[in-house]
């Protein structure tokens, strides 16, 4: 129903029927509900359609984060994996060295 067709309703007249002041009175307050109702109604979806805005700011905003930081995990796993492979050389080499110190020792 809208605003317009209950201004606009008209009711027939009868001998005992209702005071049309009271009607009219009373469709003025249905009205005047009405309308602040639908302003509040579209107050809220404004809000709403801001709030809603927001989050996708912020999870546009959160999604680069989280794939710059799922990078930077790649990177930093790729970095631990060469130094690891170095870490491993380096201990052998070590191992090695051990040895020969041990030879010399014992000549």
């Amino acid at each position: 129903m809208k605003r317009e067709d209950i201004v606009k309703k008209k009711f027939s007249r009868m001998v005992m029927g209702y005071s049309p002041m009271q009607v009219d009175a009373f469709l003025d307050e249905i009205v005047a509900e009405f309308s602040q109702n639908q302003i509040t109604q579209r107050e809220t979806v404004n809000a709403n359609d801001v709030e809603l805005a927001r989050l996708k700011a912020a999870l546009a905003r959160i999604t680069n984060e989280h794939e710059a930081l799922q990078a930077e995990v790649k990177r930093l796993n790729e970095e631990n994996a060469t130094l690891r492979d170095e870490n491993h050389k380096l201990m052998g080499q070590l191992k090695i060295l051990a040895r020969e110190i041990q030879k010399h020792r014992q000549e």
